[in-house]
């Protein structure tokens, strides 16, 4: 079975950035570590090869592909985990595994909605819209302006929830990396008995 066959990290973050004034007192050990950040988008992520023996995630999220298939961005958005949210405003790298039924492809998730999220959340923090470069498999309309149009429409509790996160991004810094990592699984018939199997790692 193919291991990663698909790899994108969101445009537009700057490498090596350092946010010098959270950096914790020299005699403290800091709250947050400073490795990557494992998650697992529910439920077809458990089935990325590897899940819960060599890669042990630690946290899961739901990041339905239904919703980005539909343009129901508010939606996508409303329904992005608050840890990922928080960790993201502070600029952590956050690995996503998912798994996807196209060889080569990453799932509607990570290609369409983390764009869109990226986007919408940094156009939150007064940030000016920026360019975007969809990654493959991303079936939207791939110009430049789409991003910015779906900002623009989302609802104002969509905003707020964005505005509410925003308070954790330190101005001046960039926000978090998102590394997708996808490969093709085709879903099992009974995906959420064997999910459960793997999660108690009877697999």
């Amino acid at each position: 079975m193919d291991t990663v066959v698909a790899h994108a990290t969101l445009p537009g973050v700057a490498r090596g950035a350092e946010v010098a004034d959270m950096q914790p007192p020299t005699n403290k050990k800091p709250l947050i570590s400073d490795r990557p950040l494992i998650a697992v988008n529910l439920t077809n992520g458990l089935f990325y090869p590897g899940m819960m023996t060599s890669i042990i995630p630690d946290m899961f999220v739901r990041l339905p592909s239904t919703f980005c298939e539909q343009t129901l961005w508010d939606e996508f958005i409303m329904s992005i985990d608050a840890n990922f949210l928080l960790h993201y405003a502070m600029g952590r790298e956050i690995h996503l595994y998912d798994t996807s039924s196209r060889r080569g492809w990453l799932s509607g998730a990570q290609s369409r909605g983390l764009v869109i999220m990226d986007h919408a959340f940094k156009r939150s923090c007064g940030m000016p819209p920026c360019k975007t470069e969809w990654p493959l498999g991303a079936k939207v309309k791939q110009i430049q302006s789409y991003p910015e149009e779906v900002y623009r429409k989302l609802k104002e509790s969509t905003r707020a929830r964005l505005k509410y996160f925003r308070k954790y991004h330190v101005p001046g810094t960039p926000v978090g990396k998102v590394v997708c990592f996808c490969c093709p699984v085709k879903e099992p018939s009974d995906n959420v008995s064997m999910a459960s199997a793997i999660l108690r790692r009877e697999m």
